[in-house]
């Protein structure tokens, strides 16, 4: 074999090494995009636009942080603590936005709690029975709440404190002394605060999101989806080197061949 024809088959060997290498690799990136096409493609059946992120490493990848403070009250055997604005009894997310935490009581089976100036009422499942504000006979600016001996609810306003009927209608106010315990915050359980703030967490980050975002590269950062441009066209180039490594080796066995038969 002559020097010449060693180097040329040597190349050619080494470009179908280095073909079969490449091609591997940025195979790996067409079938995410495969996978992920097909999962966008039937988002509502697999629940991706519903369902949520809860893990934290991928929250703390998308830099997804809790709320510098955070409030909580406790009264009885119920918990409920403000995270930015969204209120959680114990584990329960409870429906709507708060700015405010100012206290929590309980009294005859429902929860009041000191919210947005105002008074929120609820059962013990966590579902909202009425907001209470001045529109309802409310003193305006509720600073906290508590019970007295009589178990009646008193509300602590920038006027004054004030003391509920039993319909929480009519407010009377205070003269004098008189025994209350106010709600006062107090330290949230590791366990409770971990799992609120997972929740709290994960509610900005959907499945859908992260499936477009890994299909999109943009999961990667910013220079993500310059990276998944690169794989496709690799592949691309890849496809057409690859056709052209066939039709030559075809050509080349057909050479091949045909020299053998003058030969013979």
């Amino acid at each position: 074999m002559t020097r010449h024809r060693y180097r040329r088959r040597f190349r050619l060997g080494s470009l179908y090494v280095w073909h079969r290498y490449i091609g591997i690799m940025a195979a790996l990136f067409v079938v995410l995009l495969s996978i992920t096409g097909i999962m966008l493609n039937h988002t509502d059946e697999l629940g991706l636009d519903s369902n949520y992120i809860d893990s934290n490493r991928i929250l703390d990848w998308y830099g997804i942080d809790l709320p510098d403070k955070h409030t909580s009250f406790s009264h009885k055997n119920f918990r409920v603590t403000l995270l930015g604005h969204q209120l959680y009894l114990n584990y329960k997310k409870v429906k709507g936005e708060y700015s405010s935490l100012a206290g929590l009581v309980v009294s005859e089976g429902v929860l009041v709690v000191a919210v947005n100036n105002g008074l929120l009422l609820l059962t013990d499942q966590g579902e909202v029975i009425e907001n209470l504000d001045t529109t309802h006979g409310l003193p305006a600016g509720t600073k906290g709440v508590g019970l007295d001996q009589g178990n009646g609810i008193v509300v602590r306003t920038s006027s004054g404190d004030y003391l509920a009927d039993k319909t929480l209608i009519k407010w009377q106010g205070l003269v004098g002394k008189k025994d209350v315990g106010w709600s006062v915050p107090s330290v949230i359980p590791e366990d409770l605060f971990s799992e609120i703030s997972r929740d709290y967490r994960g509610h900005d980050l959907s499945v859908e999101r992260v499936v477009l975002d890994l299909h999109s590269g943009r999961i990667l950062g910013e220079w993500g989806p310059t990276i998944m441009d690169a794989a496709g066209t690799i592949m691309v180039l890849l496809s057409i080197s690859g056709l052209w490594l066939w039709v030559k080796g075809i050509i080349h066995r057909r050479n091949h061949r045909r020299k053998k038969g003058h030969r013979a």
